[in-house]
């Protein structure tokens, strides 16, 4: 009688385990395919305040001291004439971006942004 019991709790032990790893091996799937998004304002590096977009280039260079600085969803990009700190200027491999697009009060960036701009994607 005790074998059955012990072979019972070995049985569903073995079967918790596995359900675990599945669920693990799932989740982490789906987040490799999600690539993080980044949205871009463009700076004035000598004053570190946001210009209007369309003072920076289209192709992510720096122009006449002015640059992108990229934020990613869920972080808070600045209005313009603020001053900008955060970001980053660096993508990391395989981040989805779109240069502009950010209202001119400042947004929070959200998944699947705001449209307008130009969307890419780096490395891969």
């Amino acid at each position: 009688m005790d074998r059955g019991v012990s072979g019972r709790w070995r049985s569903r032990a073995l079967t918790l385990s596995v359900s675990g790893v599945l669920a693990a091996t799932s989740l982490a799937a789906c987040g490799s395919d999600d690539a993080q998004e980044y949205r871009g304002v463009c700076v004035d590096e000598s004053t570190h305040q946001r210009v209007d977009d369309d003072r920076c280039d289209d192709d992510g260079g720096r122009v006449g001291g002015l640059g992108w600085v990229y934020f990613a969803s869920g972080t808070r990009a600045p209005a313009l004439g603020a001053r900008v700190s955060g970001g980053t200027t660096t993508l990391p491999k395989g981040a989805a971006l779109t240069r502009g697009g950010v209202p001119g009060e400042g947004a929070t960036i959200s998944r699947g942004g705001f449209g307008g701009g130009s969307d890419s994607s780096v490395g891969g």
